[in-house]
């Protein structure tokens, strides 16, 4: 993510925020790298330095009072949370006033910019930290800065063009704009979510979502008539995401038998763009509310379709396109196997009625490998973990019941699962 800053702010910067590298002198000149404790990670070298052209040009342009507006107008203005814009789409507004001015007449530069934006995947605009967003005015004492994964160091530009590199564990005090991978569903210039494929219509028995989380700003979208298998609690030891990418975006997916295959697939997404009662924003290490994972008649259909096979719950925190699974490789699939070695595969779980009422309990999992989409860039979603009965693994969470377990089958938090 790339911001700028004023000239008299430098001798700041320098101290606070790492070394700084001099701007090139032509588009075609690469640029130094900096030198010092930190270096910016290059697992996917064509994006960081697609990114970080940009952000350079971006800071630039910012140097512009009139452009500075327009963006502050832009950023306010968007209706999705922490007022993200599509940058592609911010390019083309206004007759192209935000591109013309980052080429600032060169018409090389121009060609580069577009090629890098056409190239590059969806990226997103915006202040991840609240208090930056809360204080900017529109003022010349701002960074652009980029990343691509959880893990980079943040590499940042002042209006000068100038390079630092950003602690990746704390914020700095100047403002900070980040242009990164998007992890909000653009499809227009400030769309809405979309609704998931699966959301029951209207007339079916599932109904609009009524509910709203209580802890750390979260919600939950639920309808507590609704019958199905419900979560009402969910604690982390991490938000899985660093500050330069704001918020976290944690997803809880319902995972089950693919047709007749030994694999895996995701039945069901529940998250904060999953749409209808499967909305739940958690926006912080813990959550508490009503949402539901898997309603009745999906448990039937599954069950129909699959006797005897049971269902994962798995976690993870999106940084690549909402709903959809992208991790590193196999990953998924080995945090899968670990876990199914150390619990001797009772890893999974059913629904089940007794005269004493219905529970989700655990049972055998047969399963163990799922297809990650994959990313050609390295914005890979982080995995929270997979659910396991409090029972099997032999201890308790507070407020759970369902005990999560993450790579090297290490406890990386607490979920509450319960038939209603």
């Amino acid at each position: 993510m790339r911001h700028l800053i004023r000239t008299t702010f430098i001798a700041t910067l320098i101290a606070g925020a790492g070394c700084v590298d001099q701007p090139p002198s032509s588009p075609s000149t690469p640029e130094s790298q900096a030198t010092g404790p930190l270096s910016a990670p290059k697992a996917d070298s064509p994006q960081h330095d697609r990114q970080e052209r940009l952000a350079r040009r971006l800071a630039m342009a910012l140097d512009r009072p009139a452009m500075r507006q327009m963006v502050l107008t832009e950023l306010a203005a968007s209706p999705h949370a922490e007022g993200k814009v599509s940058f592609q789409w911010l390019l083309g507004a206004g007759a192209g006033k935000l591109r013309s001015a980052m080429a600032a007449g060169n018409s090389a530069w121009l060609d580069e910019i577009a090629r890098d934006a056409g190239e590059s995947r969806t990226l997103e605009l915006y202040f991840p930290v609240p208090e930056h967003r809360a204080r900017w005015d529109g003022g010349p004492d701002i960074f652009v800065a980029t990343g691509v994964g959880d893990q980079d160091v943040p590499a940042a530009f002042d209006t000068r063009g100038m390079r630092h590199l950003l602690d990746p564990s704390t914020p700095p005090a100047i403002p900070v704009l980040a242009l990164v991978p998007a992890e909000q569903a653009f499809d227009g210039p400030f769309p809405m979510a979309a609704a998931c494929d699966d959301c029951p219509d209207s007339d079916e028995e599932e109904g609009p979502p009524t509910g709203g989380g209580t802890d750390g700003g979260a919600t939950g979208g639920s309808n507590l008539v609704n019958p199905g298998l419900y979560m009402t609690y969910a604690s982390f030891v991490g938000t899985f995401e660093s500050w330069l990418k704001g918020s976290p975006e944690f997803e809880v997916h319902v995972l089950g038998q693919d047709g007749g295959s030994q694999s895996l697939k995701s039945y069901q997404c529940i998250g904060e763009h999953a749409g209808g009662p499967y909305v739940y924003d958690q926006n912080d290490k813990t959550w508490s509310g009503a949402v539901v994972l898997f309603s009745q008649a999906q448990l039937d259909a599954f069950q129909a379709e699959h006797p005897g096979q049971s269902l994962r719950i798995t976690i993870i925190e999106d940084d690549d396109g909402p709903c959809e699974i992208k991790t590193k490789g196999d990953n998924l699939s080995e945090v899968l196997k670990a876990v199914d070695a150390l619990y001797k595969s009772w890893t999974g779980g059913t629904n089940t009625t007794t005269p004493f009422g219905k529970y989700f309990s655990s049972a055998i999992s047969l399963q163990q490998v799922i297809k990650s989409a994959g990313s050609w860039i390295n914005t890979n979603d982080e995995i929270v973990g997979t659910a396991v009965e409090d029972a099997i693994v032999g201890v308790t969470w507070s407020g759970a019941n369902w005990i999560v377990k993450g790579e090297h089958s290490i406890t990386t938090g607490g979920i509450h699962l319960e038939m209603r």
